[in-house]
């Protein structure tokens, strides 16, 4: 029995070794394999939000307090207004069929 669960193709390398890759290529698959590893690495750790995107551990909490203060100061206005409904009937509007 030589350990393999029966996945893997018997005529396919074991290892890397098999492959008659140049160090070059090699080189070029960590490189690339360490890329993707820190942009999903990178992905995990940010938030996106209205105001951009926060990314922990090197964004301040904060800055990004500071960023929803700012927003919250620029609508002023529009948090001064009512939060009631209106209570009347809605109006509905039917296709008259015309373009």
């Amino acid at each position: 029995m030589d350990g393999s669960s029966g996945l893997w193709p018997q005529d396919w390398p074991k290892s890397i070794d098999g492959l008659s890759l140049s160090e070059a290529e090699r080189s070029g698959f960590a490189r690339d394999e360490q890329a993707a590893r820190n942009a999903a690495a990178t992905r995990r750790r940010t938030i996106e939000h209205s105001g951009g995107v926060f990314t922990v551990g090197v964004d301040t909490y904060g800055a990004l307090a500071n960023d929803i203060a700012v927003r919250v100061a620029q609508n002023a206005a529009l948090l001064a207004t009512s939060t009631r409904t209106v209570s009347v009937a809605p109006v509905i509007i039917r296709p008259t069929g015309r373009r």
